[in-house]
């Protein structure tokens, strides 16, 4: 389960945090070198002060895919239909056989397939997803109540969207699920049930070719790493058309309450949640801060002198359980969680955002998430200077020198602030374009799923 971006300088000029503009509730965000400050007063902040813990080193990895000489060093499950095919993927279940197969690779592989058999059932999973997702936007029209401004530009948004649905034109799923015309898998056909899961990760993670290499360079590629895995495996436990429906009708729920602002959102600190609309005072964030990160810091740095794999942080149950609360008492179904991960030693840092929504079941679910990512290399040196020119940066010296810190520390800290801006501004944009596709009909097929039956 996505993701799941705090956005210390964003590029997006209307910025989704901003109240919108009832004349065009579509339009797309104006994309500039403008700052939105909805992070600036946390994630910068703690960004500096965590990054004042450790020293830096500029040494980056660097890893070269191999490619698999036999099915025996892959990751990949296969699966033989009648016409001879072979077809590699990940076995979901075993009786009766059935594979995940991702579509970019059936399309480039086996394309006569791809014509006659997916995207025939393509179109027909389109037509019924699209007449069952105008009558719910009816429904969700007429059980509004037009009393306020808000609830007028939600229809709209509705309206807008029920026109857009275009079913000549449907967007190709992620994956296709294929099941044999017999009991079980054949001998040979499965992997381990640890290649299984390197499988299922690296396909979590999006890693690419992965038909093609050698499973040791995608346990490398995995261990380099440095988010959660940001794409969701189907539920295959669901009809295709349940599968995709259900998902985007929460989806563009929670889309709608973000272009509103009817949205709750957090940063998370480790098992901390701090509400971006507050401006914490400055020394006491410095002070949880280190007494949070210090300990994960030392530990992260004995994880690379002794070669481990960097971990990376998972919000645990219980931490999201109180975020949920706070979503709940602010009346909201849809939250927002931005956290940051850096590895100072090597100048990286990832950001995530991740969107929840309360169904209509009342059960919190983890839409999708996306990741922005930014290094060393990335920085401008005319980033540093409007950082250093802060006055958040600037209360920081004075509490530095209150207590005992060299404030020469700050220029590498600074850097290091620079390279989250990066990553911040790249999962700004993506979760920006992302809520747009959902409101113009234009969304991601990833979450679908194609159910292709191999008999006579």
């Amino acid at each position: 389960m996505c993701h799941h971006q705090p956005t210390v300088a964003c590029h997006v000029t209307s910025c989704l945090c901003q109240s919108p503009k009832l004349a065009s509730p579509l339009s797309r965000p104006k994309l500039s070198r403008g700052r939105c400050n909805c992070l600036r007063h946390h994630g910068l902040i703690l960004v500096l002060t965590i990054a004042l813990q450790i020293g830096f080193s500029q040494t980056l990895r660097s890893q070269t895919a191999t490619r698999t000489r036999s099915p025996r060093d892959s990751v990949m499950d296969q699966l033989k239909l009648r016409d001879g095919t072979t077809l590699l993927g990940l076995a979901v279940t075993e009786t009766p056989p059935r594979l995940l197969v991702r579509t970019e690779w059936l399309r480039t592989k086996w394309p006569t397939l791809m014509t006659s058999r997916v995207l025939p059932e393509v179109r027909q999973q389109s037509e019924q997803r699209n007449r069952s997702l105008r009558e719910f936007l009816q429904q969700q029209r007429v059980s509004l109540e037009l009393t306020t401004p808000e609830s007028h530009q939600r229809a709209s948004l509705l309206k807008e969207l029920e026109e857009r649905l275009n079913p000549d034109d449907p967007p190709l799923p992620r994956w296709i699920l294929f099941q044999a015309d017999r009991e079980q898998f054949r001998r040979g056909e499965l992997q381990s049930m640890q290649r299984r899961e390197i499988c299922r990760m690296a396909l979590r993670y999006g890693i690419p070719d992965l038909e093609e290499r050698e499973w040791k360079s995608v346990v490398q590629e995995i261990r380099v790493q440095q988010a959660p895995p940001s794409i969701l495996l189907p539920d295959i436990s669901l009809t295709p058309e349940a599968s995709s429906i259900e998902l985007l009708r929460d989806q563009i729920l929670a889309a709608v309450d973000v272009r509103l602002n009817t949205v709750t959102r957090l940063i998370q600190s480790g098992p901390v949640f701090l509400d971006e609309q507050q401006r914490p005072d400055p020394a006491a964030l410095i002070q949880m801060a280190l007494n949070q990160n210090l300990e994960g810091t030392l530990q992260e740095l004995l994880n690379e002198v002794g070669g481990a794999p960097s971990s990376t942080a998972t919000s645990s149950q219980a931490s999201l359980d109180k975020a949920f609360q706070l979503a709940e008492r602010r009346s909201h179904r849809t939250l927002i969680i931005s956290s940051l991960q850096m590895q100072p030693s090597i100048g990286q840092a990832t950001v995530s955002q991740s969107l929840y929504f309360r169904d209509a079941n009342q059960q919190w679910k983890l839409l999708f998430e996306v990741i922005g990512r930014g290094s060393m290399e990335d920085v401008d040196p005319a980033q540093l200077q409007p950082l250093k020119n802060d006055p958040q940066v600037q209360q920081i010296e004075t509490v530095m020198q209150g207590l005992g810190i060299n404030i020469d520390q700050l220029q590498p800290a600074l850097r290091m602030g620079a390279v989250v801006q990066t990553a911040q501004n790249t999962a700004s944009t993506t979760l920006a374009s992302r809520i747009q596709d959902l409101l113009t009909a234009q969304w991601d097929a990833g979450g679908t799923l194609v159910r292709i039956q191999d008999g006579p």
